[in-house]
C-alpha cells in the first residue's frame, strides 16, 4: 500500500447460497512510495471451525478505504495465496 491512507480488507466466505460461513478482517496501515505497508497474514484455522471453510464456495473481498485529510493518491496491490492440507480419518 502506497496511499497514505489505510484499508480494512474483509473476507468473506461464502456457501452456495451465499450464506456467510467466515470472515476474515485484515488491516492494511497506510504507506508511502519510498515506504510502502505491506501486509504477511496467516490464520490458522481451529478445527472446530473447519466445517465453515467446507462449506464455503465462494469469496467476497471487500476493500474500505480509511479517510483521512492526505490527498487519496497511491497503489494498492493484493496477493494471496492459499495453502490448504486436509486429512480425514
Amino acid at each position: 500500500n502506497t496511499f497514505r491512507q489505510g484499508f480494512v480488507a474483509t473476507f468473506n466466505f461464502l456457501s452456495e447460497s451465499n450464506s456467510l460461513q467466515r470472515a476474515v478482517k485484515i488491516n492494511i496501515p497506510p504507506g508511502s512510495e519510498s515506504d510502502p505497508a505491506v501486509v504477511d497474514y496467516t490464520e490458522i484455522v481451529p478445527q472446530a471451525e473447519i466445517g465453515a471453510i467446507k462449506r464455503s464456495i465462494k469469496l467476497l473481498v471487500k476493500i474500505e478505504m480509511q479517510s483521512n485529510a492526505a490527498p487519496i493518491e497511491g497503489k494498492l496491490e493484493l496477493e494471496s495465496k492459499g495453502y490448504y492440507k486436509f486429512e480425514f480419518k
